[in-house]
């Protein structure tokens, strides 16, 4: 599951650093994977004990969740998001669907 948080005003916004100054504020454990053509960090919310994956892709932070990750760090993330920059964000999710097995 994905979910992308895009600036309505994009104009002047540092993804990159919104993304680094949320993370390093907390209460987020993370890493960042340096040899990926994109920036990707592995941010774990030590408050919820949630674990999702965040890139910069085309304009957008991207949460890349598993099924069993619950919506209260996810919430927190962009109300973060929110509160640190002076625009407002758009959000979309998208559902890949699972293969069948055969």
């Amino acid at each position: 599951m994905l979910f992308r948080l895009e600036p309505t005003d994009p104009a002047g916004i540092d993804l990159r650093g919104v993304l680094e100054t949320i993370l390093q504020s907390g209460p987020y454990r993370h890493g960042d994977f340096h040899d990926l053509p994109m920036v990707v960090y592995l941010v774990r919310d030590e408050e919820t004990s949630d674990v999702f994956r965040v890139s910069i892709r085309d304009g957008a932070l991207q949460l890349h969740v598993l099924p069993a990750t619950e919506s209260d760090g996810l919430k927190q993330f962009y109300e973060r998001v929110c509160e640190g920059t002076e625009t407002e964000w758009t959000v979309e999710r998208r559902v890949e669907a699972v293969p069948e097995s055969e």
